[in-house]
């Protein structure tokens, strides 16, 4: 039997066993410890453990190294407990032998409870903490998301346990408790509610009720907000002695588990948020009480910035955080389908987007921000009903000039910096010191940058420009041609998108003309753009030197905002891209602007597909995520323009990249080319076709699909893009080798699709044909060194070699080679098949995790046809393990859903099995299937060596 072992990470990292306790006096050896402990009994990639240690400056030996330091790790918790599986290592230990897993145990067993059982649960938990988290390894950088979520947790929990001592009863013993945490946060309402009733409950209720109307009041004067009405109705239950009271503590909002990960990045900053300390104190409890919070104020002013921390801050707690940035989005755009696609959602043809966005984020209690919504009220507006309108638990976070106007909203004012405080002074020092190191002020300096301030109003965007000059002016003639401009106030906030456009228009003005040419023609790019992109541009704009000196001048002027964490990237700031916008317009350039992101998109679509298709795809691939905004406007101003030259091509090169990725956004923009009316007659109107019918066929619409790829092989029987589209379709409908055949013919130009059609190959069931159809699958592959092609194959293989062992290495080379340049598509079916290999040999639960991932992975992107596929594989699975009844439902289901592939014998099994039960919707279905894989789980024994 194992010594029974135990790992603290609520403090310094230790680990005990029967001999005692033993500190681990190696700081690379507790890292590494940490990094596996906090997830026991799954994966960590190697990748991941290198990055803990040394982050982005790795050591040349950095595997090697990692190697030694797991070795060590083995002599001091067990040779058996730390596994290499799948390019990684798995600690293995016992579900309570981690203090946090123990605490996130009792947190959630501590639900089922009464009161006096949920306290002392939860008491449990607390006492488990002997100091700050990880505290010896407070200095690691990739552990503080950690530390924050554990931070979060202790107070989560601290809170719950007091809210079930008072529904105990234990009034008089929790308020010392109470008291010191109402001390600490003046503005905690769920905090004070609870001190109310406790001391109501311990016989002190005038002191009750001044407590609830001396928050009050303290909430109106600091916040300039009302209490929500959960505290009235406290407040009346206290006054007429309600017996009901003692039972109704409160319930905190937070993630529910599992709860799915943020889906998008917002944008972070290396210079610390001045000034808006209580705002963002404020916004923050709100985020987590209230369901719409408003962040409104005049342009310039730090609203996103505000939002942007919040979004940090909650999302170190441990929230799901989704930001979406509305600044590009047009009037009529289709933002539910937007948002649908920023988070990865697929909605099926006919089906409304609103739903398939609520199924993924409408429950666990996550956090939506949408930034900049004022240009989009209405369409706002409709959404934010909508989705609250699903009896959903989400939080919605937005900023805007205007006010949204919807009953349940709660609006937050913010103004400009204190002009006589110290924010001001600081913004301006942090941006002057960043374009001139080393500038250093004295006292009188101080007073010289407060004038500066007070004459800007006090407003950050635009002290930001004002400090940027200091790069080639000095600070008192600075502050002396801020009164020649006029830019001056007197703080009205009428007056203050006037001195934010001054401000911006005083930068404009001291620029060359080549760099003003730049600004205006990039107001036409929404995401941003790369030096790659400005070099392009520059011939067209007669920019001397490939349009490097007009960046830098640029960004030293803070017109464009430079993220320098992987290669440079510019963008401006929203009204800085309006002021850029109205003087395209002004000098007559709006339409050679189009016209050059035109040709741009044209060139960069056709690049991103070839170069998917050789050993640089991950380049690729991080250029198709940058510059999806950029494409996205390009291809929609073709597509309304007419075009349809550049709609086309840009759809039918993204659609094999963005299929291959689940960028559901990016594929689906040929389903808008179908209605158009020259669609029929243009000379590539069948790459239209087809690139329409691979997107019909990915939202699961397999008839249409057909109908599409069939019209564009009517008028060019040769177009590729039908081709390979049809291919999907009838392999989906059960036709290996028709499908094989349509997939042979389109490769013929580059073989492009050999690996499909080896696939293919493999279910007809020749294993001959099978072999000689990888063979040159392999032969194509090799030569272009497409890591998602070479996946394809070893995915092929994998079909072809299983249920036998071999199978298993060649799904985990796919999934590895499709994972490292983003193919999560090829990766997510080549799991599926290494689950059935797994399940078949034994290895049941390493079956389910890898089950449970995919079917997650297929939930949250919306693809049913691949998803009917999985359960199908599920079915077998729990038929092996003893659960017929559930397999026979499972395959019932998938039998009358219209997305499932065809499957020989499906449909007559399925009538034939025993479930009796009526059928579940499919969303319903999933979520039976995870529930009964987890409990399965428990009860398999371990898997095999």
């Amino acid at each position: 039997m194992r010594e029974r072992l135990e790992i603290s990470l609520l403090g310094p990292v230790s680990v005990r066993s029967e001999g005692g306790t033993c500190a681990v006096r190696s700081r690379p050896q507790r890292t590494v410890l940490a990094r596996l402990a906090l997830e026991p009994n799954r994966v960590v990639s190697a990748g991941t453990l290198i990055d803990v240690l040394w982050g982005h400056d790795p050591p040349p030996n950095a595997t090697g190294n990692l190697h030694s330091y797991v070795s060590k790790l083995r002599r001091l918790v067990g040779p058996d407990r730390i596994r290499r599986e799948h390019g990684g290592y798995r600690l293995e230990v016992d579900p309570d032998a981690v203090d946090t897993a123990r605490v996130e145990r009792l947190a959630a067993g501590a639900e089922e409870l009464d009161a006096p059982g949920r306290a002392a649960a939860l008491g449990e938990a607390l006492a488990l903490w002997v100091g700050e988290p990880l505290a010896d390894l407070d200095d690691v950088e990739a552990l503080v998301p950690d530390r924050m979520r554990l931070a979060a947790l202790r107070h989560e929990l601290d809170v719950r346990r007091m809210a079930a001592l008072v529904d105990a009863g234990d009034h008089v013993a929790v308020l010392p408790r109470l008291r010191e945490a109402a001390a600490q946060d003046a503005y905690d309402e769920t905090i004070v509610v609870l001190l109310a009733r406790a001391l109501h409950g311990a016989g002190r209720t005038a002191e009750a009720l001044r407590t609830l109307s001396g928050f009050r009041r303290h909430l109106r004067e600091g916040t300039g907000l009302d209490p929500s009405s959960e505290l009235t109705r406290i407040e009346q239950s206290i006054v007429h002695d309600d017996p009901a009271l003692r039972g109704v503590g409160p319930r905190l909002r937070g993630p529910a588990p599992g709860s799915l990960p943020a889906t998008a990045e917002w944008p972070r900053f290396a210079t610390p948020l001045h000034g808006r300390e209580e705002e963002l104190v404020r916004l923050d409890d709100l985020v987590g009480t209230q369901p719409v919070v408003t962040v409104t104020g005049t342009g310039g002013i730090g609203k996103s910035r505000l939002a942007c921390a919040v979004a940090d801050r909650r999302s170190g707690s441990g929230q799901a955080v989704h930001f979406l940035p509305l600044a590009a989005l047009a009037a009529d755009d289709d933002l539910p389908a937007r948002l649908a696609a920023a988070l990865g959602v697929r909605v099926p043809g006919g089906q409304d987007p609103v739903h398939a966005v609520h199924r993924r984020i409408g429950s666990g209690g996550q956090l939506l921000v949408l930034d900049s919504c004022e240009h989009v009220l209405d369409p706002v507006r409709r959404l934010v009903e909508a989705l609250l309108a699903r009896r959903s638990d989400l939080t919605v976070l937005t900023t805007s000039r205007t006010p949204l106007g919807l009953t349940a909203e709660c609006v937050v004012r913010i103004g400009p910096l204190a002009e006589a405080g110290d924010a001001g002074c600081r913004v301006f020092l942090d941006r002057a010191r960043r374009v001139r190191p080393g500038f250093r002020s004295d006292g009188a300096d101080e007073e010289v940058i407060r004038s500066v301030v007070r004459g800007l109003g006090g407003l950050p965007l635009a002290i930001e420009l004002a400090a940027g000059r200091m790069a080639s002016m000095s600070l008192r003639d600075l502050a002396a041609r801020i009164d020649d401009l006029d830019l001056l106030t007197d703080g009205r906030p009428t007056e203050r998108h006037r001195t934010l456009r001054a401000a911006i228009d005083w930068s404009y003005r001291l620029l060359p003309e080549p760099a003003r040419r730049l600004l205006r023609t990039l107001s036409a790019f929404p995401g941003g753009a790369d030096l790659a992109t400005v070099e392009e541009l520059a011939p067209h704009l007669q920019l001397p030197g490939g349009g490097a000196s007009e960046v830098v001048a640029l960004a030293e002027a803070s017109l464009l905002d430079a993220e320098l964490e992987r290669s440079a990237r510019y963008a401006m700031l929203e009204p800085v891209r309006a002021f850029a916008r109205e003087r395209l317009d002004e000098a007559q350039e709006a339409a050679a602007a189009c016209s050059l992101r035109a040709a741009w998109a044209r060139r960069t679509a056709a690049w991103i597909e070839d170069t998917c298709r050789s050993p640089d795809e991950a380049v690729a691939d991080a250029r198709l995520r940058s510059d999806v905004a950029n494409l996205r406007v390009a291809h929609r101003t073709a597509r309304l323009g007419g075009d349809l030259d550049t709609a086309i091509a840009i759809s039918a090169a993204l659609t094999r990249p963005a299929t291959a990725r689940d960028l559901p956004e990016v594929w689906s923009w040929a389903l808008d080319l179908v209605a158009h009316p020259a669609l029929p007659e243009h000379q590539r109107g069948a790459d239209g076709l087809g690139a329409a019918a691979t997107a019909a066929w990915l939202t699961g619409d397999l008839d249409g699909a057909a109908r599409l790829a069939t019209d564009g092989l009517r008028r060019d029987p040769t177009s590729v893009a039908c081709l390979q589209a049809l291919g999907s379709v009838r392999l989906f409908l059960g036709q290996p080798e028709t499908a094989r055949q349509l997939w042979v013919a389109a490769s013929r130009p580059h073989g492009a699709y050999l690996p499909q059609a080896a696939l293919a190959a493999v279910y007809t069931g020749d294993a001959d044909l099978a072999r000689r159809s990888l063979a040159a699958a392999d032969a194509w592959a090799a030569d272009v060194g497409s890591p998602t092609e070479v996946a394809l194959c070893r995915y092929a293989w994998g079909e072809l070699l299983g249920p036998d062992r071999a199978a298993l290495g060649e799904y985990e080379e796919s999934i590895a080679l499709a994972s490292g340049v983003g193919a999560t598509f090829v990766a997510s079916i080549s799991r599926v098949g290494l689950a059935s290999t797994l399940a078949v040999n034994g290895h049941h639960r390493r079956a389910i995790d890898e089950l449970v991932t995919v079917i997650r992975y297929w939930r949250t992107t919306g693809n049913w046809t691949q998803q009917w596929t999985t359960l199908r594989n599920v079915a077998a699975l729990l038929d092996a393990l003893g659960r017929p009844s559930t397999a026979a439902g499972i395959r019932a289901a998938a039998a009358r859903a219209s997305a499932a592939a065809a499957e020989p014998g499906a449909l007559v099994e399925a009538v034939g099995g025993p479930d009796p039960r009526p059928a579940a919707t499919p969303e319903t279905l999933v979520a039976l299937v995870l529930a009964e894989l987890t409990e399965v789980r428990r009860e398999v024994g371990p898997d095999a060596g």
